[in-house]
């Protein structure tokens, strides 16, 4: 099968979207599929064996560069314009059997040029855009591919933004296993990483942006005097801005490690007492065109569960409905009100003293996330496609 990945973003990169991408595209390509993965040329492009490095995946895909205007930047994003409307060139030339795509204008652009094009998101559009649904009465999602689906809330949704229920799939992200293997001892762990002198240690790996709940971690740090807070991912700019807030509250025991490759980070995870998870907050586009039009974005599952629960690490996790599709209060974790954060000391605190009950929740987790693999969720979007595909009359 052919399958032309479309995406804007730019590889490699820190941000949690690269890194979904570019591990779906390398394990359909591992199952046998002909993937390529289409993207922007940027000012230096990088080789195929530089971005599956950086990410620690095989170069099991091919990747296209699409030539544009203006150059690239991560500040000004103009380039998406011409790339939207560019970038199923390719796939029309290679014949592809599926244009898959988590971006809506080159998807919009294979509706009306025939192409099987087949969307995929972990947000949920129909809630974030109540007028949407309405206008999309109209677009007749039903003609495309399919649509693939981060969790059973983006499924829901989905399905009332239009597609009809047997054109949506979940297809959840995952973890590597390899990556995990062989497990580390905490001790070890601190070792290797430079740890080895710190008490308690909560972790914290994922993007930092201010919407991601680091006001929380700040705040809880600075009750908790005792324990090592260390955050791992996150921008320069995110990073020295986080810094900034560490500088003005005074705080000695946040330990900024600043961005790690995938493959760098899970020492950092095998090295905590306990697996740390805010309260993220919708995040509300700046700007003028904010106030007259609602456009915000609500969280999805956060990526960061899968790698956390296959460390084998107690989480303490804020609870809600994304979370709690994954996560289970006593039984895989435990769950704190959103806000509550005499209640996220609390769960701390008593996980950092009660080790049966730690290695319990842990041991729980490990067994929930087994399943959710790069190559599990490959195999399923290969098997939706076919069989979208047949009942379309490839």
């Amino acid at each position: 099968m052919k399958i032309a990945f479309v995406s804007d973003e730019h590889f490699p990169f820190t941000g949690a979207d690269t890194e979904v991408i570019v591990n779906t595209a390398a394990s359909l390509g591992r199952l046998g599929a002909e993937v390529t993965l289409v993207v922007p040329r940027l000012r230096e492009p990088r080789r195929i064996e530089e971005i599956g490095a950086f990410y620690g995946v095989p170069a099991s895909f091919r990747i296209a560069h699409v030539l544009g205007w203006p150059v690239p930047s991560r500040q000004l994003r103009v380039e998406k314009l011409f790339h939207g409307l560019l970038s199923d060139l390719h796939p029309a030339i290679r014949k592809a059997d599926v244009v898959h795509s988590r971006d809506l204008l080159p998807l919009a652009v294979a509706r009306f040029a025939g192409l099987p094009w087949s969307f995929e998101t972990y947000r949920r559009h129909a809630m974030e855009k109540p007028w949407l649904p309405r206008l999309l009465k109209t677009a007749h999602l039903e003609r495309g591919v399919g649509a693939v689906a981060h969790s059973e809330a983006c499924r829901v949704d989905l399905i009332r933004l239009g597609f009809p229920e047997a054109a949506v799939v979940t297809a959840r992200p995952g973890f590597a296993p390899e990556r995990f293997e062989p497990a580390l001892a905490r001790g070890e762990a601190r070792q290797r990483i430079g740890l080895a002198e710190r008490g308690r240690i909560v972790a914290y790996a994922g993007n930092i942006h201010a919407s991601k709940g680091m006001d929380q971690l700040l705040e809880l740090a600075g009750r908790m005097a005792d324990i090592t807070f260390v955050v791992v991912g996150g921008s320069p700019g995110d990073a020295g801005q986080l810094a900034a807030d560490c500088g003005r509250s005074g705080l000695h025991n946040v330990l900024l490690v600043g961005h790690r490759r995938p493959t760098e980070v899970v020492p950092y995870l095998y090295a905590a007492d306990v697996l740390f998870v805010p309260h993220a907050r919708e995040y509300v586009h700046p700007g003028w065109l904010a106030e007259k039009l609602p456009l915000h974005i609500l969280p999805g599952t956060p990526f960061k569960l899968y790698a956390y629960m296959a460390a084998g690490r107690p989480i303490v996790s804020t609870d809600r409905l994304i979370t709690r599709e994954l996560l289970h209060h006593e039984d895989n974790a435990l769950l704190f009100p959103p806000d509550d954060l005499a209640c996220a000391a609390q769960s701390i605190r008593r996980l950092c003293a009660d080790s049966a009950l730690s290695e319990r929740l842990s041991r729980r987790a490990l067994e929930t996330v087994k399943t959710f693999t790069w190559e599990a969720r490959a195999k399923t979007m290969l098997s939706f496609f076919e069989k979208r595909l047949s009942s379309r009359g490839r």
